[in-house]
């Protein structure tokens, strides 16, 4: 991925001897397509939840818990400064546990694993206020 990430110009993704998705490196790792793509432009950024974390991580919300999220930015998204403005907009917390930021075919694209503490619905609006700005926010569990 390395390579294909610095020399090359367009990419193409084949899943079962069929051809999945094609295009310039940028737009595919900017917005890609296909499930399949997806998987592999995740697989190439290191983002684990740390095992502290994944052993109080509870499946459901309960009172005095906080999401625990997986926030996936791609192209544009990455340079605009939302993590800021939820926090101001909502009133609320985040605490950044780790992220990966990457760069192929002129684009900056990554993966951000956070805590967003505050009233639920404050919370709730963030996360939808992230989706709506093209940010993928996949919630991972919630900790107290």
């Amino acid at each position: 991925m390395d390579v294909v990430k610095r020399i090359c110009h367009d990419v193409a993704i084949i899943g079962d001897g069929e051809l999945v998705e094609s295009g310039p490196v940028g737009e595919i790792f900017a917005h890609p397509k296909s499930d399949l793509a997806k998987q592999f432009i995740r697989s190439t950024l290191d983002l684990s939840v740390p095992y502290d974390y994944a052993q109080r991580l509870q499946d459901t919300y309960f009172d005095g818990s906080y999401p625990l999220v997986r926030l996936e930015f791609t192209g544009a998204t990455v340079d605009e400064p939302l993590i800021s403005q939820i926090s101001r907009l909502f009133d609320i917390d985040i605490s950044i546990l780790s992220s990966d930021i990457d760069y192929a075919g002129g684009v900056k694209f990554g993966l951000l694993l956070a805590e967003i503490m505050g009233p639920k619905k404050a919370v709730e609006d963030a996360i939808h206020y992230l989706n709506q700005h093209h940010v993928n926010t996949e919630v991972l569990g919630y900790v107290d």
